[in-house]
């Protein structure tokens, strides 16, 4: 009923309540992608673009799913498009059809983070997508929800740059494969129906069906396939033009025998599948029924030439085909005439090579390559499946066990289990090493998807591994295999999973750093100097933290880096590690030729806190270029929390208050009186009692000056300070303190 509902809307304009959601939600959608190209992510306009387009995703889901089709240059709702057309829906549907986005389906509670990150996603460029499997995989496995994404198959991509039987044909193949339920509209049975008409183009189709299988276990699912778009002609030409249905079967049969034993086997053989039997049967026994003994002798011929020899597909195939022992002789009798005039016919032993396959296909006798104690284990095997067959529905709990034993989850703990044996039991050097190549590529693998603790297990075991008297290099061969994994797309792997995955998880991702070692250390630099998203950022800084020493010099190269982002870059990441170790490199950028980078250095080092990070900056202060010390004040008279009191009061103790730092002794007095805070008040107090009486007035004007930051203060301590120098003070000390509380 709603795909009815659908179809009967379909070229329909959208009613006005949708046409503005749609609107509404592609606008948003355009701007917020807008600005996450053109501003950095703590920008303020990229919290409002993604808090309005947050708003107009819960407007669009206030009645359920908003699912959306995206056409090349237009945005649709079942099949029913906008009245007047709007440019920013129109630019938003390139940019979603240039990641092959087919239906995008939103969710009631997408909030700005699914937003962030599915805006990353299609910000991203397509060809890095989809060699990490297409949008909708990377969507998945980063953990996206909220949001459903349908990636155009490749029939689509097909019909839209080119037209005729070959397209259409490649569409169907490409749907069937991807759906259980074949649907053709009529015009499609048509043209199929042409095609079936004549012999050559439908045996050129089937191969072409056959050519596409790149894998063994692919075969039954294209051949299913195929099999199922000759039952719909079948019987489109059954209800409207039934006379050439004998034609159209002879032409499907001399079609399939054009085909390899493998693949007629999928088709005709029914393999113990009993939807296969039940849904291809008679439109089998109908084909087979037109097939001539020429025909399959010729594919017979085939078969036996290129396998130089008779195969258990093709024996299963000709049981299949030609039940009959005296029929099934003369298919073999002219078998060996088409054999005739092949090149095999001329080798040494051919006769002998043609009597074990005539024997074989004769009788379909497995005797020759199955011995009899086996073929009674398989029997015993066959008779407990059926038994088990019978048996009545398990259980839900004990079915919900089972199938967790075959989740892919416990699969890949069986794979993992299985490398890491091998890894550890293997003492040949040469297949080892083959292992550890595998190995690698899966780690790879492990880490896209996101199992995190697998590929942990793996490199585990790699690094565990001691030399042997059979490979003495086997130690530095792992060291060389995970300079091989970093080097590649892990890195990357990890940031894209970072942005999304949980604490446990983050967790787990931690313990993979450290298993895989200082290797590691230099790409987590380079990834965090150019990442921008703030939440992979951290947890990559985090991961480059967690090695300590390594991960500091693969900083101190990055100081060398001639983008000044980089260099401010090293400088949060110096901050990060902290302590006096970091004071020879903060030092050096304080003098950087680029002003953001010398206010980063100068942060890093008060952040540092020590006394020997104040003696930094004081030597700067005293000695330093000019506009070091531009650098210093600037960023000194701009600070207005507590972070710049403990150096304040380092000056105070051991700045010179008088000749070229008295201007920087008078700012630290001021600077303490804005800033507050108990040391600040123990400073100015020490100030205040301080004197030279050979040098009365300057005395006079510092003490004035304490006094008044005291009185600026203005705390219950700071004005006890001031009380108790008003009255027991010495006299130049009582009068500073007595004009300060006036």
């Amino acid at each position: 009923m709603e795909s009815a509902v659908r179809a009967s809307s379909a070229g329909l304009p959208l009613d006005e309540a949708t046409a503005i959601r749609l609107v509404s939600l592609a606008r948003a959608l355009k701007a917020a992608v807008r600005a996450v190209a053109l501003y950095p992510p703590e920008h303020p306009a990229i919290g409002a673009s993604f808090a309005r387009l947050v708003e107009t995703s819960i407007l669009a889901t206030d009645e359920g799913p908003f699912t959306v089709t995206v056409a090349p240059h237009a945005l649709t709702i079942d099949g029913r498009s906008l009245v007047r057309p709007d440019p920013a829906a129109a630019e938003l549907a390139g940019i979603l059809h240039q990641h092959l986005i087919g239906l995008l389906t939103i969710e009631p509670g997408a909030d700005e983070e699914i937003w962030r990150t599915f805006l990353e996603l299609i910000t991203s460029p397509p060809d890095h997508l989809r060699a990490q499997g297409g949008i909708a995989r990377v969507w998945v496995t980063s953990g996206g929800h909220h949001l459903s994404i349908s990636e155009l198959d490749y029939g689509e991509i097909l019909r839209e740059k080119k037209s005729g039987p070959e397209a259409t044909w490649d569409r169907i193949i490409a749907n069937g494969l991807k759906r259980d339920v074949m649907t053709l509209d009529e015009d499609t049975l048509r043209e199929l129906v042409e095609m079936a008409a004549d012999p050559d183009r439908l045996a050129e189709m089937s191969r072409r069906v056959e050519a596409q299988v790149t894998r063994a276990s692919d075969v039954r699912a294209h051949a299913t396939v195929l099999l199922r778009v000759f039952k719909r002609i079948v019987e489109h030409i059954t209800e409207n033009d039934p006379q050439r249905l004998p034609l159209v079967l002879d032409n499907i049969a001399g079609a399939l025998c054009r085909l390899s034993d493998d693949f007629v086997s999928a088709l005709v053989v029914p393999h113990g599948d009993p939807n296969r039997q039940s849904e291809g049967s008679e439109l089998v026994s109908q084909i087979a029924g037109r097939m001539q003994p020429e025909m399959i002798a010729q594919l017979a011929a085939r078969s036996i030439a290129a396998h130089r020899g008779a195969t258990a597909r093709l024996a299963e195939v000709l049981r299949t085909l030609v039940p009959e022992a005296e029929r099934r002789q003369a298919v073999l009798t002219l078998t060996r005439e088409a054999l005739a005039h092949h090149p095999i016919a001329n080798t040494p032993g051919f006769e002998e090579l043609w009597g074990r396959v005539s024997a074989l296909l004769a009788g379909h006798s497995d005797e020759a390559y199955v011995s009899p104690s086996y073929d009674l284990e398989l029997d015993t095997v066959r008779a407990q499946a059926t038994a088990i067959g019978r048996i009545a529905g398990d259980p839900p709990e004990r079915v919900a066990l089972w199938l967790r034993t075959v989740s892919d989850a416990a699969l890949r703990g069986l794979d993992v289990q299985l490398l890491i044996d091998i890894i550890r039991i293997e003492t040949d050097p040469q297949r080892w090493r083959d292992m550890t190549r595998l190995v690698i590529t899966y780690i790879d693998d492990l880490v896209l998807i996101g199992d995190f603790r697998s590929a942990r297990q793996l490199v585990e075991t790699l690094r565990g591994q001691q030399a042997t008297p059979q490979d003495p290099y086997r130690v530095s061969w792992v060291i060389g295999a995970i300079d091989t994994l970093v080097a590649g797309q892990m890195v990357g792997h990890l940031g894209a999973h970072l942005q999304t995955i949980m604490p446990e998880e983050v967790a787990e991702v931690m313990r993979l750093g450290r298993a895989v070692g200082t290797s590691l250390v230099a790409p987590l630099a380079e990834a965090i100097a150019v990442e921008e998203r703030p939440r992979v950022r951290q947890r990559l800084t985090e991961m480059l933290l967690a090695h300590g020493a390594e991960g500091r010099a693969s900083v101190a190269q990055l100081m060398q880096s001639a983008n000044p982002g980089v260099r401010r870059t090293a400088v949060q990441l110096l901050r990060q590690f902290g302590g006096n170790e970091a004071l020879p490199e903060l030092t050096a950028l304080l003098d950087d030729g680029e002003t953001p980078v010398r206010h980063e250095a100068l942060r890093a080092i008060l952040a540092v806190g020590t006394d020997e990070a104040y003696a930094v900056l004081e030597r700067a202060l005293t000695s330093g270029a000019q506009r070091v010390r531009d650098a210093i004040m600037d960023e000194l008279a701009t600070l207005r929390d507590s972070r710049g009191a403990p150096l304040f009061c380092y000056i105070l103790r051991h700045t010179d208050h008088r000749g070229a730092t008295s201007a920087l002794y008078r700012i630290a007095i001021a600077r303490l009186g804005s800033l507050g805070g108990p040391q600040a008040i123990e400073a100015l107090t020490s100030v205040l009692y301080r004197g030279e009486w050979w040098v009365p007035g300057r005395t006079a004007r510092l003490r004035q000056a304490a006094a008044r930051a005291l009185a600026k203060i203005g705390s219950p301590e700071a004005r006890d300070a001031l009380r108790e120098a008003a009255a027991s003070g010495a006299r130049g000390v009582r009068a500073a303190a007595r004009k300060a509380a006036v």
